[in-house]
């Protein structure tokens, strides 16, 4: 049945899918051709040694962006897609992944061209100053009060899917709120470089874990993959075994969940995740745009491997409609890593939460130093706290819905906004070093 809540998500978020594939073709599919140049760039930002005072290397924004978009959506993400929108939903992320890299890419190199002026140590992130390009000012506002709260709320949600997911081990939900309140409390008081220094240790150890993990799992199942991926593709495209009315209503939740999910999971389009790209320490907006893209295949890579197993485990059959109770996840980890496995998955989910909130915060002062200055600023991080202990107690299902909710009017005016920067900058903003080549990318490619 399709809903009139249903339906005013969905508008959004295909609007944000074809701007996505707009930006996808005018910069003839960046994200494509620009991965051997992506790599090369990630290679010589872990080499390099040099360092700003207030500013930090290009792989150490780059990770500091993946703390925010990996997190414990990347686990339990796919499974509520799933549930509500069907095994079709995981085309949703696919068609996130593929196409809200360039979106990622043109958002991250307009926030480094249209950066704030100010001095390195006052400097702001974000996308409001590119959106002051486009829009009057007070959209920038508009932009970055939604963008407040909905990290304030994001935040919240992480608690609330980790508490869900430790239901199974009666581990109160405030205990569970109050640890991950104090601890994001102490970080994000040291600014940039304590979440950067966190973020470079943490992310690409909670990424091999847990792809590791989700790989075995999809290995030990893979005689029954082709007939899962057959069951998604013909449930997101057209479920034949329904009549006409419910095929069109399984098509639309499938797209509803699935992109949905997706695109909060990659934040592509969003602009949430280029405000600590925006204070990485480059020569070139065009080369950290290009690196930005490694988060969004991540983010995709988790997010379908997740989804994978999940079908092929059945785990998305253990949850009843109108019960979705995340310690479900947690049966595929004893069964597959019996005594280890739900050591594994909690420790993965806990690394994640961490890093989340922690860069979730962090871009949060970034909007309400925009928005407010630095004075009361603590009283951001009191509410940002509140908002992870009070969350954790909260059922997964209001939570999803609110987050869904929240990310409608963030959503609108960037994403027409990046649009029309494309439009209008495409020949403005180039790889200047002439010696540069990469798949097809030369000195005039342009955004």
């Amino acid at each position: 049945m399709i809903t009139i809540q249903d339906s005013i998500v969905l508008g959004p978020i295909l609007i944000l899918l074809m701007g996505c594939i707009f930006i996808s073709i005018k910069t003839r599919f960046i994200q494509l051709r620009a991965i051997p140049h992506m790599f090369t760039l990630l290679k010589q930002s872990l080499m390099s040694t040099e360092e700003s005072a207030h500013a930090v290397r290009a792989h150490k924004a780059l990770f500091s962006a993946m703390a925010t978009t990996i997190g414990i959506s990347n686990i339990t993400g796919p499974l509520i897609a799933i549930h509500y929108g069907g095994p079709g939903a995981l085309l949703g992320y696919l068609l996130a992944t593929i196409f809200g890299g360039a979106a990622t890419f043109a958002e991250v190199t307009f926030a480094l061209t249209f950066k704030d002026p100010a001095p390195a140590g006052e400097r702001i992130g974000g996308p409001m100053f590119y959106l002051n390009q486009v829009f009057p000012r007070f959209v920038s506002f508009f932009y970055a009060l939604c963008g407040l709260i909905l990290i304030i709320m994001w935040s919240g949600a992480q608690s609330n899917s980790l508490a869900s997911m430790l239901s199974p081990y009666d581990i109160p939900h405030w205990l569970c709120g109050g640890l991950l309140a104090g601890f994001t409390l102490f970080v994000i008081a040291g600014g940039i470089k304590r979440v950067s220094t966190i973020a470079e240790k943490l992310v690409p150890l909670m990424f091999l874990l847990y792809m590791a993990t989700m790989l075995w799992i999809v290995g030990c199942n893979a005689s029954s993959l082709p007939g899962v991926l057959g069951t998604v593709i013909t449930e997101g495209l057209y479920p034949k075994a329904l009549g006409i009315g419910a095929a069109l209503g399984s098509v639309f939740h499938s797209l509803r969940w699935g992109l949905s999910k997706a695109f909060k999971c990659s934040e592509s389009g969003i602009g949430t995740s280029t405000i600590p790209h925006a204070m990485a320490d480059t020569e070139n907006a065009v080369d950290q745009g290009i690196l930005s893209i490694v988060s969004v295949y991540s983010n995709g890579i988790l997010c379908l491997l997740s989804g994978l197993v999940v079908l092929l485990t059945g785990t998305d059959k253990m949850v009843t409609v109108g019960d979705l109770n995340l310690g479900a996840i947690t049966t595929i980890f004893a069964h597959y890593f019996p005594f280890v496995g739900p050591t594994i998955l909690l420790f993965s989910a806990t690394l994640f939460v961490i890093t989340t909130v922690i860069g979730n915060s962090y871009n949060g002062g970034q909007f309400y130093r925009y928005l407010f200055g630095t004075r009361g600023i603590g009283i951001y991080y009191l509410i940002t706290a509140a908002s992870i202990f009070i969350f954790s107690g909260l059922t997964v299902t209001f939570t999803t819905q609110l987050e869904d909710y929240l990310l409608l009017p963030v959503i609108v005016p960037h994403i027409i906004g990046i649009v029309l920067l494309t439009m209008r900058h495409y020949s403005m903003i180039t790889l200047n070093h002439s010696s540069r080549y990469c798949g097809g990318i030369t000195t005039h490619d342009t955004v």
